[in-house]
């Protein structure tokens, strides 16, 4: 059993920016093991296959670089537990790896229960908009990478975020997006 320490395996990365690192779990160091391996890293898709990547330094954190991008990672390592069994335990794959920064600008749209909560401006579009820069919302020193908004003080009936993105060719658009309703 291995579990993600940072990134849980599902989240985006953004290159030179996000290690990656991982750890067998509290079961296995409980149970108690031998002989462990050096983490082996691995870059690919279950379709196409996967290859080893190396250079990772300290071998329990990876951070993804540009080569990575478009694919998955994972990590492996073989030990040995307290009866003699040699075993492979591996991480699940990440989402693919994309092209980002954590300076990277996110929309937040807040959908009041009363659309008279909202500034004349905001009105016409139904929607109170948060959206803000990673950098300046970012929780330091933690191990995850967290941005906090305060919200208002006004009954939310539902939410939408999404990162913002600006395109090679000048034009605006959203690399993903989600919505939840608070509506009873």
């Amino acid at each position: 059993m291995v579990r993600a320490t940072s990134r849980g395996g599902a989240e985006r990365f953004c290159p030179h920016t996000q290690p990656f690192p991982v750890t067998l779990s509290p079961a296995v160091h409980r149970a108690g093991f031998t002989d462990r391996s050096a983490w082996q890293w691995e870059r690919g898709r279950d379709a196409e296959g996967w290859t080893n990547v190396s250079g990772s330094g300290y071998t329990y954190v990876y951070t993804p670089t540009t080569a990575d991008e478009g694919y998955q990672l994972r990590a492996y390592v073989y030990y040995t537990d307290s009866r003699g069994n040699r075993i492979k335990a591996m991480t699940l794959p990440s989402l693919l790896v994309q092209p980002g920064s954590t300076d990277t600008r996110f929309f937040l749209h807040l959908i009041p229960v009363d659309v008279d909560d909202l500034s004349d401006h905001s009105k016409q579009y139904g929607f109170h908009n948060l959206g803000f820069r990673f950098n300046d919302y970012k929780l330091p020193l933690t191990e995850r990478y967290i941005a906090v908004r305060e919200l208002p003080a006004y009954d939310i009936a539902g939410i939408r975020t999404g990162q913002y993105v600006v395109r090679e060719d000048g034009s605006y658009g959203n690399s993903w997006e989600a919505e939840a309703s608070f509506a009873e």
